[in-house]
């Protein structure tokens, strides 16, 4: 996968949730992701945002539904997988832009990447605890076929340089970019 974010067909079949997907890193990550032909659920608590995310993935040719609301409430959670696996049968990745309410949302999607083989938890945003978070779900699950990674602190490159790295990040685990 090359540097920019544009174009490509390496998330085909792929779903992915993308958090905080209503606007800044997290919107140019879930079109990015469109862009590479996955099928993205747009997470936001921005109704406005969230909307105007499906509205730019359509306007590429891609295909999102959102769900709004806040990601530290369960049943917003819920309503996150349900809507996931409804609309796409699947759940492959889960992208946390933030790291508030993560833990939660990660406890939710992991049975079901568990249940399909593997899958991917990709945290796109630095702060206190994503390393633990990261370790933690590595030891857990690595052995039934999950990631964990993390970009690098935010102090560094924009929104597309990083939602770079998180796709490379969510399709192989290349810490090379990070």
């Amino acid at each position: 996968m090359s540097g920019d974010v544009i174009g490509g067909t390496d998330f085909d079949g792929r779903t992915v949730v993308v958090t905080g997907a209503g606007s800044g890193l997290g919107r140019t990550t879930a079109v990015a992701l469109a862009l590479r032909g996955a099928k993205v659920l747009v997470a936001d608590a921005d109704a406005d945002g969230a909307h105007g995310t499906v509205k730019a993935i359509g306007n590429v040719g891609g295909y999102a539904v959102a769900v709004v609301g806040d990601l530290g409430e369960q049943e917003v959670v819920d309503d996150v997988v349900a809507t996931t696996l409804c609309a796409f049968g699947a759940l492959d990745v889960l992208v946390h832009t933030g790291v508030v309410a993560a833990d939660l949302l990660s406890r939710a999607v992991l049975p079901h990447m568990v249940s399909a083989g593997g899958g991917a938890v990709v945290f796109a945003a630095s702060g206190p605890g994503v390393a633990d978070r990261v370790t933690s779900i590595e030891v857990a699950y690595r052995a039934r076929g999950i990631r964990a990674e993390a970009v690098g602190p935010t102090n560094g490159p924009g929104p597309k340089e990083r939602a770079a790295a998180v796709l490379r990040l969510a399709l192989d685990g290349d810490r090379s970019v990070v």
